[in-house]
């Protein structure tokens, strides 16, 4: 037998895998066989079950760019032998049968590293890698720390399988296909983002603040999951439905300021990576819900957010949830279950969509009316909730308002047309009234009589020589008198908890109230009883108000000074300044109109008041100073300077340059 000689690397260890013939090293045969060898053994294990090309190098040792990039553990195997596909899905199946939760780890923030997923080489994985497929060891998701900005630490032995899977259509179904709630674990690890940490007990209560007060506004999530289901689904959509909780958590009331810079440097981790994972689409909805509290609408991003949920839950295939292999790139069968929380989810993005567009007054996406008439599929029966279903009937009203009445708003000579869609619109929600009078919730009804709030405000475009133009001002009141009287009547944690939606109409209602209040249309309602409602929507803004110097603790001050300021009606007006000047907003228009006036009279205060000054310098008579609206009652009633105010103004976009902005409108 031929002699061997096995090299050897300068620390002692075996530099190679296979040995050399030392006398077949000079022949031309044994040259080739050595070239032939070396090249097998270039690829690592890794590598080598992919069949992939790997550039490993065996002396000095260096792990291959794959594994550097995916965070493997790059080593060569000489024993190693590939393992078929088919004894790979064997053995995860094998896994998923003795540990379900096992295979469910939290996505990372960052969304830099692979997806990693069960290993396909499970029979003869490493103990200790076995042992962590099993749940023996600790997963990698509660034991090591969630800051998304966390730099990559060479020291941290990374497992050689992935954690999730590389495409997220097919985690998503892995996931879901197990999460049954006799399945999910009742223990609650701490969890950690940024610097922010909760303890098992600060989640638990958080998730029972979030279900007992903010869930009936939008039944999206279920109640019967732990927070570690939520967790494992989607990381997104957990601080998500913590930072709700936390807009009213008195046990700490730092914790939402510091979820408000965090959460969406996680968000935006997330959104870039594409795909996404569906219920990263509920967290879109319900952070277009209950958005984080800002002190200017310019930096608000909830519109443009709604209309990337509605484009990312349409690429996935949440409008179809029963086609969902038509937008999936492998074969997947989606159980009843995770069919039912498709079509819930898709009915919530339409829902969230079209309150969104209305409270911004923008134009609404397509509305979908296909989901309420789901019936019997091929995988079963699909039925939305009650309160989902209603919810939506009452948003699609709303959204044929708006489509109906958007392009009519915009010109004035269309009376006849706008009368005629009012009142047919005005017998469609009647219908709707009264076929969910018997049925609808506290909650539901608040959201009728938004949709009634949306539809009566267009009676601001028309105009006074409309036959029916009084009628609409005083349909408008009792909306407006409507929705706010319900408001007051309803549990003080309705208003404390209430989305941003609710306040946008309530908002809307009051400077409606304060338009028709200090116009000659004061003379068609009662005057004390209109005053005292105005009053109540400024009572119900600052309820709103979650933390300070906030929208709607603002704006309920410019309510309170718009008022102030307003003078008595006149009948010598002859309703030349009812007329809106922003007339491209929708049932909007009023707010923006009225935010526009409040603009330009503080531009026309600071002119005043520069007059005032060079008055007083050339000694002119301190009467000059004394006139109605002078800087003396501006001083009083507004008390900010130029700089607060540009902060403070929600529509800085439009009055960047106040002299071509006035020029538009004719007066």
């Amino acid at each position: 037998m031929d002699n061997f000689e096995v090299p050897v690397s300068g620390n002692g260890r075996q530099r190679s895998a296979f040995a050399v013939p030392q006398n077949d090293n000079n022949t031309e045969a044994g040259r080739k066989r050595l070239r032939k060898q070396e090249g097998i053994k270039r690829a690592c294990t890794e590598c080598r079950q992919q069949k992939l090309r790997c550039d490993v190098v065996r002396d000095p040792f260096s792990t291959c760019s794959r594994c550097r990039r995916l965070r493997l553990a790059c080593k060569i195997d000489t024993a190693f032998q590939r393992i078929e596909k088919r004894r790979s899905k064997s053995a995860r199946q094998q896994v998923e049968t003795r540990q379900p939760s096992s295979g469910v780890v939290a996505l990372s923030a960052s969304h830099n590293l692979s997806d990693p997923a069960i290993p396909d080489d499970l029979e003869t994985a490493e103990p200790e890698e076995r042992s962590r497929i099993s749940g023996v060891l600790p997963s990698i998701a509660a034991t090591e720390p969630e800051d998304i900005s966390q730099p990559y630490d060479p020291t941290i032995v990374f497992p050689t399988y992935p954690i999730i899977p590389h495409d997220h259509n097919t985690r998503s179904h892995f996931e879901d296909r197990i999460d049954s709630s006799d399945n999910i674990p009742t223990a609650t690890a701490t969890r950690k983002l940024d610097a922010i940490e909760l303890s098992p007990t600060e989640v638990q209560d958080l998730f029972s603040d979030y279900f007992e007060n903010y869930h009936q506004f939008l039944p999206l999530l279920n109640p019967s999951k732990s927070p570690s289901y939520y967790y494992e689904s989607s990381r997104l959509l957990f601080w998500t439905t913590i930072a709700i909780a936390s807009r009213r958590y008195q046990a700490d009331l730092t914790l939402l300021t510091a979820l408000s810079v965090s959460v969406p440097r996680l968000l935006w981790s997330v959104l870039q990576s594409v795909p996404q994972n569906y219920h990263d689409v509920k967290a879109l909805c319900l952070l277009c819900t209950w958005p984080f509290p800002l002190s200017s609408s310019s930096s608000d991003p909830t519109f443009m957010l709604s209309g990337t949920m509605i484009h990312v839950a349409m690429q996935m295939g949440l409008h179809r949830p029963s086609q969902a292999q038509d937008f999936s790139k492998i074969a997947m069968k989606v159980p009843l279950e995770e069919l039912q929380d498709r079509a819930t989810a898709w009915t919530v993005c339409k829902i969230v969509a079209q309150s969104v567009a209305t409270g911004y007054g923008q134009p609404s996406t397509s509305f979908d009316n296909s989901i309420l008439s789901l019936s019997l599929s091929n995988t079963g029966v699909i039925n939305i909730p009650e309160e989902l279903r209603t919810r939506l009937r009452i948003e699609s009203l709303c959204h044929r308002i708006s489509k109906s009445l958007y392009s009519i708003s915009e010109v004035t000579d269309n009376i006849n047309q706008q009368t005629t869609v009012i009142n047919l619109l005005s017998d469609e929600l009647f219908q709707v009234e009264t076929d969910l009078s018997h049925t609808i919730s506290p909650v539901q009804q608040i959201y009728l009589r938004c949709a009634q709030l949306h539809l009566r405000l267009y009676a601001l475009f028309d105009s006074n020589a409309s036959q029916n133009f009084t009628q609409g001002l005083v349909s408008l009141y009792r909306a407006c008198e409507s929705l706010l009287s319900l408001l007051l009547k309803t549990e003080k944690d309705i208003l404390s908890h209430s989305p941003n939606y609710v306040f946008q109409m309530a908002l809307a209602a009051g400077f409606a109230l304060l338009k028709l209040i200090t116009s000659p249309a004061a003379q068609l309602l009662e005057g004390t009883s209109a005053k005292a409602v105005f009053n109540s929507a400024i009572v119900i803004v600052r309820k709103m108000s979650v933390s300070n110097n906030d929208l709607p603790g603002r704006l309920a001050d410019v309510l309170a000074q718009l008022k102030a300021r307003g003078r008595s009606p006149d009948k010598s007006d002859q309703w030349q300044n009812f007329t809106l000047k922003v007339r491209s907003r929708m049932s909007m228009s009023v707010t923006f109109d009225a935010l526009w006036h409040w603009r330009k009279g503080f531009e026309a205060s600071g002119s005043s008041a520069n007059t005032a000054r060079a008055a007083t310098t050339n000694n002119f008579t301190d009467d000059a100073l004394n006139w109605a609206g002078g800087p003396s009652l501006v001083q009083e009633e507004f008390h900010l300077d130029d700089e607060l105010f540009d902060e403070f103004y929600p529509l800085n976009w439009m009055v960047e340059s106040p002299q071509d902005y006035s020029s538009i409108y004719v007066t």
